[in-house]
């Protein structure tokens, strides 16, 4: 595996970097100039090979699917009240969407398991959560 060295930027500061070097645009090209500039002026401890925490990712991506799921969810909610109203929704589809809303729910359920799993796993994870939801 390479290890290649890098600086973490806060995304939301870039847009502040620009105007320091003058720009108030935002174009690809000038965040490309941005950064370029950007490696002269940062600190050497800045600059390090970024740890991956395997736990962090997999929350990560259980976190991703979690929000998909609420929204296809939500989704399916909003079209059932819909049909609730319709003249001529049939119960076959009205009852099929509710099974879909159980399984989505039932998803749901065990996503925020795994998470919690975890998160238990991972001592340096369990206290930054902890931190967070003080």
């Amino acid at each position: 595996m390479n290890r290649i060295k890098a600086v973490i930027l806060n995304p939301r500061k870039v847009p502040y970097l620009l105007e320091v070097i003058g720009n108030r645009a935002k174009t690809d090209r000038l965040d490309a100039i941005l950064l370029y500039k950007y490696k002269n002026i940062v600190r050497e401890e800045e600059i390090r090979v970024p740890e991956l925490n395997e736990t962090v990712e997999k929350l990560s991506i259980y976190l991703s699917t979690y929000k998909m799921i609420l929204k296809q969810k939500r989704a399916l909610k909003n079209h059932l009240e819909f049909l609730e109203t319709a003249p001529f929704a049939t119960e076959e589809i009205k009852t099929s969407l509710r099974k879909q809303v159980k399984y989505f729910e039932r998803l749901e359920k065990e996503l925020l398991e795994k998470m919690e799993e975890e998160v238990e796993k991972d001592e340096v994870v369990k206290e930054k959560v902890a931190l967070m939801i003080l």
